[in-house]
């Protein structure tokens, strides 16, 4: 449970986060002034182990996202739906962290599915590491948006809406200069209805943009 006041945000409850989650970033959902909240802090993964390399946008990755939201809060289009992140400092029992905190982008009956990752998480998987790497990493781009396009449609996106979205997103990534992209199929999410069977592509993550 989290309360919001001037920008800074204070987690109460005896731990935050969920260790098993994908990527560096110890982060996790919150209630938020009565709302189901995503929170990315600043801060390591407690259970990875592993250490940011000394690159700002790694360290702080909060700040191209609050920026970039700024951006994608005034992209005009029904069929590019993103995530909306906004920064704040986060008082996590006593330990300050900047991060960021964002609306749940599922709505009632949605589950989130990601493309792939090489993460044991309990994440819904579309595909494996490896058939990515060979069917879009390691591809031409016309087979690479091919089978991106199939692998959209598979979890019951409409076809056309998918390709849309795939160039889209594509033109945000060269726009905002993502570098998180391609080689983190995680990036790669739909949320899919469980009482309609239908899928919408979701534009996340802007951490490495910038």
């Amino acid at each position: 449970i989290g309360t919001k006041e001037n920008h800074t945000v204070t987690l109460s409850g005896d731990t935050f986060g969920h260790t098993n989650s994908a990527g560096l970033q110890h982060k996790g959902a919150v209630l938020l002034d009565n709302q189901e909240t995503y929170v990315k802090l600043d801060d390591l993964n407690p259970a990875d182990g592993r250490e940011w390399e000394n690159k700002f946008d790694y360290r702080y990755s909060s700040v191209s996202e609050a920026i970039v939201s700024c951006l994608t809060r005034n992209i005009n289009s029904e069929t590019f739906k993103s995530a909306d992140y906004h920064f704040a400092v986060f008082d996590n029992n006593g330990k300050k962290s900047t991060g960021t905190y964002s609306k749940n982008y599922l709505d009632e009956n949605e589950v989130e599915w990601v493309l792939s990752t090489g993460y044991k998480s309990g994440t819904n998987v579309s595909i494996e590491l490896d058939e990515y790497v060979q069917n879009v990493v390691d591809s031409p781009f016309s087979t690479k948006f091919k089978s991106m396009v199939k692998y959209f449609t598979d979890l019951q996106v409409d076809e056309e809406l998918a390709k849309e979205f795939i160039i889209q997103q594509s033109a945000f990534d060269i726009l905002t200069g993502n570098t998180d992209r391609l080689m983190n199929p995680s990036n790669f999410v739909v949320s899919y209805n469980t009482e309609t069977k239908t899928s919408t592509p979701i534009n996340i993550d802007y951490g490495r943009c910038l």
